[in-house]
């Protein structure tokens, strides 16, 4: 024999519930203006175009902004990147899949005393390896390091000078205090590990013109404490 699945009448605004009725199936309209990301409201959609806001012809998306005019265009706010710590917290940039540069908060731990999560930039070889970090800041001290080197098309203002060692070779004039070795008076010469130092007995008197060797109180334009020797070849 034949029986019946429900009673009453079904059309494409019906459903057939459990119990063997028919229901009017929940419609809501879309809101908004084309192009108005939908979202619900507790019980249909709501949208809000000026805040959020799809291009599908650009195929942009605009928050804060009702015309991006770049894949991903945030107008009047922040874009958070957030993790877990001990954990990299990074924007990478590549060329088609491929990995070339890396803007990340690392994932040293944090151990109190502002250490940790600290800015790096990585650099990415042809196939995407890393080629390790080109420039990073420690979160604790504000410290810069960079594996290359530093073109400077202008100026490097150094307001509170410079403190440290410098290795390699300067090309340049230097503005400013150089910090010299020794006290007031004693000549400079290279210390055998590219610094400078002085000795007390190599000094030059400059209110008087006068040079001392083995003494620091010249009497003489050049006044030699010790023998002199005088040879050829």
């Amino acid at each position: 024999g034949r029986g019946l699945l429900g009673t009453g009448v079904a059309d494409a605004t019906t459903y057939l519930r459990g119990d063997g009725t028919w229901s009017v199936l929940p419609v809501s309209s879309s809101s908004g203006a084309t192009g108005a990301i939908q979202f619900s409201n507790g019980s249909g959609f709501n949208s809000d175009a000026a805040n959020f806001f799809w291009d599908n012809t650009n195929k942009r998306l605009g928050i804060g902004t009702a015309a991006p005019t770049q894949s991903l265009d945030v107008v009047g706010g922040n874009i958070a990147i957030r993790g877990t710590a001990a954990t990299d917290r990074s924007l990478i940039l590549s060329a088609a899949a491929t990995k070339r540069w890396a803007v990340t908060e690392n994932n040293v731990a944090e151990g109190g005393g502002n250490a940790g999560s600290n800015f790096v930039i990585t650099r990415y070889d042809d196939s995407g390896a890393s080629l390790g970090n080109a420039f990073a800041i420690a979160r604790s001290s504000g410290a810069v390091s960079t594996s290359g080197d530093i073109v400077a098309g202008g100026s490097i203002t150094a307001t509170n000078g410079f403190y440290g060692t410098f290795n390699g070779t300067f090309n340049g004039t230097v503005t400013g205090a150089v910090a010299a070795a020794g006290t007031s008076g004693q000549v400079q010469f290279n210390n055998g590990s590219n610094n400078l130092g002085a000795d007390a007995g190599f000094n030059w008197d400059n209110t008087n013109k006068r040079l001392g060797i083995g003494t620091a109180a010249p009497t003489a334009t050049v006044d030699i404490f010790g023998l002199l020797a005088v040879r050829s070849g």
